[in-house]
C-alpha cells in the first residue's frame, strides 16, 4: 500500500462488520460504519467547496469527531490540523494563524478555548478572521462587509448521520480517494520551535504509509490484535499508532485521558492485546496492579517511548506482566519510528542488561547516522547528533522554508538529540542538543547526570538541566524525586555525585520534590523543570 487512503479503501472492502474503534463514550463503529461517516463528511466538505488538500483543523479530545476528521483527510487527500487543547488562547490563536485552516472543527469540550481564538483573530488579523457562532464545524462562508473571513457553523453529528443522496456521495468518495497520490500531505502537527513560535510539521500520504507497514512488521501485528491508547493525539505518536493498527485491520479502543485503574480495567475486560504508555505512567500502572491484580494475560505488547524504562519498572512489569515490552524512539519530525528496544532487549541479565539505557536499534526500512560537529559519522561511544532518513520523515514545516532547510539536507532529517552508539548498533540518548549544558568551557550531558543520580538509593526520578551562572556561564541543577518513603537530603544527593561524577557536573542547585512537571503524554517538561529551578535559585 502506497497511501493511507488505499488501506481506508481495503478495510472497508475487507472488514465491514468488524469493530473498528471503541470510545469511552460508548460509541462504537464498525469499518463500514466509520467509512459511512467519512462519506457523509466529506459531502458536506464538497458542497461547501472545500476540496482535496483543504486543511482541516480539530480543536477536540481524543474522541468520535477527532478520529472522524482523521479519516476525512486520510480517505480523501485532505490535510487533518490536531490541534492542542493544552494550549492558552494565545497560543492557539497562534497556531490557528499559521494554519489558515479552511475548515475550523471545535468540540464542545474546548468551545471556550476555540471562540477565544477566533475573537483574537478577528482583533490581530482582520484579513484572516476566524468567526462563528458556536456550532462544532466552522467553514469559511466569504468575506463579509468588513472584509474579514466569515465562518458558518454546522453541527457535526448531523453532519455525519446524513444519508441521503447515498450513491452520489459514496460515488464522490470513491473519486477522491482514487485521486489520493502518496505526496499528498495527510497530517500537519504543531511542535513548539526553539523561539516559542509553534511549526507545523507536514507529514505526508506516503509516508504514513510507509511507517504503517514499519510498525506491523516490526511488532508483529494481526488482525486478531488490539489497540487501547489514551494519549493525547495531538501529538505524532498517538495519532501515528491508531492509523497504523486501523491499517491493519485491528480494532481501536480509546480513551480521553488516562487513568491507571480505567488502563487495567479496560485491559482486563476487552481482552487487549497491545497498548501504549510513557515510562511515567508505567510506573503508576505497575502500582496499582500491586494493589489489586487484574488478569491481564491477553496482553502481548506494552508499547512505550520518551525515555527509557528504570530497572525497577523493568523488573516489576516481567514479573506482573510477562515479556511484554516494547520501547520505541521516534520524533515528530521522522514520522515517527527511528528505533526499537524489542522485547528479547528488555532482560536483566548478562552483559545485556546495559542495553535497556538504549533506545534499541533502527527500524526496518530507516538510516540511522549520529555525526560531530564537522558532519562526519562518530566511533561506537563517541557523543554525536542523530540524523536519520526514511520514506516517513517530514515534508517540510508549514509555510516556512527556513525552518525546513536548517533541519532537513539532502534527505536527512537533524532530530536535535545527543547519542551515542555500541558496537552492537544499540543507540543511547544523552540528551538534546539545545539542553546540552556547557558550564566553565565543559560539556555536560543532562543525561549522564540523570543517571548518576538515579543510581543513589532512594531516588525515583530526576530532571536535570542548565541555569545561567555569572562565573561559569550555566550551572548544573537538578529536581530530585524520591521513593515513596525515603528519607533522602539534598546533602545525600551531593555526597553521591562528587564520587561517581566529574566535578563539573555535579549539580550546584538541587531541590527535593514530590513529582517532576511534565507534559500530556507523561514527558518530563525541561522548561518547567528549568522554571521551578530558577525560582528556587531565587531564594537561596
Amino acid at each position: 500500500m502506497k497511501t493511507i487512503a488505499e488501506f481506508y479503501a481495503r478495510n472497508y472492502k475487507l472488514y465491514p462488520d468488524k469493530l473498528a474503534f471503541v470510545f469511552d463514550d460508548g460509541r462504537r463503529y464498525t469499518f463500514g460504519q466509520h467509512m459511512e461517516r467519512v462519506v457523509a463528511l466529506s459531502a458536506a466538505l464538497d458542497r461547501w467547496g472545500v476540496g482535496p488538500r483543504a486543511r482541516l483543523a480539530v480543536l477536540a479530545p481524543t474522541c468520535a469527531e477527532l478520529v472522524d476528521w482523521l479519516g476525512v483527510a486520510a480517505a480523501t487527500g485532505r490535510l487533518l490540523i490536531p490541534l492542542n487543547w493544552r494550549l492558552s488562547v494565545r497560543e492557539t490563536t497562534m497556531v490557528l494563524a499559521d494554519a489558515k485552516p479552511d475548515v475550523f472543527v471545535c468540540h464542545r469540550e474546548h468551545l471556550e478555548l476555540g471562540l477565544g481564538a477566533v475573537a483574537a483573530l478577528r482583533v490581530r488579523r482582520e484579513d484572516e478572521t476566524l468567526s462563528g457562532k458556536g456550532s462544532t464545524v466552522f467553514v469559511s462562508a466569504g468575506t463579509g462587509d468588513s472584509g474579514a473571513l466569515e465562518l458558518t457553523g454546522h453541527d457535526h453529528e448531523a453532519l455525519a448521520s446524513d444519508r441521503t443522496d447515498w450513491e452520489m456521495k459514496l460515488n464522490a468518495l470513491h473519486g477522491h480517494m482514487s485521486g489520493v497520490r502518496p505526496e499528498d500531505p495527510l497530517l500537519v502537527i504543531y511542535t513548539s520551535g526553539t523561539t516559542g513560535q509553534p511549526k507545523g510539521v507536514v507529514l505526508d500520504q506516503g509516508g504514513q504509509a510507509a511507517n504503517s507497514v514499519i510498525v506491523m512488521t516490526e511488532m508483529a501485528l494481526t488482525d486478531d490484535d488490539s489497540f487501547y491508547t489514551c494519549l493525547p493525539m495531538f501529538h505524532i505518536g498517538a495519532t501515528s499508532l491508531v492509523i497504523n493498527f486501523f491499517a491493519r485491520g485491528c480494532t481501536n479502543y480509546i480513551d480521553k485521558r488516562f487513568d491507571p485503574d480505567a488502563w487495567l480495567d479496560a485491559l482486563e475486560r476487552e481482552h487487549i492485546t497491545c497498548s501504549v504508555l510513557v515510562p511515567s505512567l508505567v510506573h503508576q500502572v505497575l502500582d496499582r496492579l500491586e494493589q489489586r491484580p487484574r488478569d491481564l494475560s491477553n496482553l502481548r505488547t506494552l508499547y512505550y517511548s520518551g525515555a527509557p524504562m528504570l530497572e525497577p519498572d523493568v523488573r516489576r512489569a516481567l514479573a506482573k506482566l510477562g515479556n511484554v515490552l516494547y520501547q520505541a524512539y521516534g520524533s515528530t519530525e521522522t514520522g515517527p519510528s527511528i528505533c526499537v528496544l524489542h522485547k528479547e532487549d528488555h532482560t536483566l541479565t548478562g552483559a545485556a542488561q546495559a542495553r535497556l539505557g538504549s533506545c534499541g536499534r533502527p527500524v526496518a526500512d530507516v538510516m540511522v547516522e549520529i555525526r560531530n560537529d564537522e558532519g562526519m559519522e562518530t566511533l561506537p561511544g563517541e557523543v554525536g547528533l542523530v540524523y536519520v532518513k526514511s520514506r516517513a520523515i517530514l515534508v517540510s514545516y508549514l509555510s516556512n522554508p527556513e525552518a525546513t532547510k536548517e533541519s532537513v539536507r539532502e534527505g536527512w532529517v537533524m532530530t536535535g538529540d545527543l547519542a551515542r552508539s555500541d558496537t552492537d548498533g544499540y543507540i543511547y540518548l544523552v540528551g538534546r542538543k539545545k539542553d546540552l549544558i556547557i558550564s566553565g568551557g565543559e560539556n555536560v550531558l543532562p543525561g549522564e547526570v540523570e543517571a548518576c543520580i538515579c543510581m543513589l538509593d532512594g531516588v525515583q526520578d530526576v530532571a536535570v538541566v542548565g541555569l545561567p551562572d555569572a562565573t561559569w556561564g550555566e550551572t548544573v541543577a537538578a529536581l530530585v524525586v524520591p521513593k515513596h518513603g525515603a528519607d533522602l537530603t539534598i546533602d545525600d544527593v551531593l555526597t553521591f555525585c562528587k564520587n561517581e561524577i566529574a566535578g563539573y557536573k555535579k549539580p550546584r542547585i538541587i531541590k527535593i520534590v514530590e513529582e517532576l512537571p511534565r507534559n500530556t503524554i507523561g514527558k518530563v517538561d525541561k522548561n518547567r523543570v528549568r522554571d521551578v529551578l530558577k525560582q528556587h535559585a531565587g531564594r537561596r
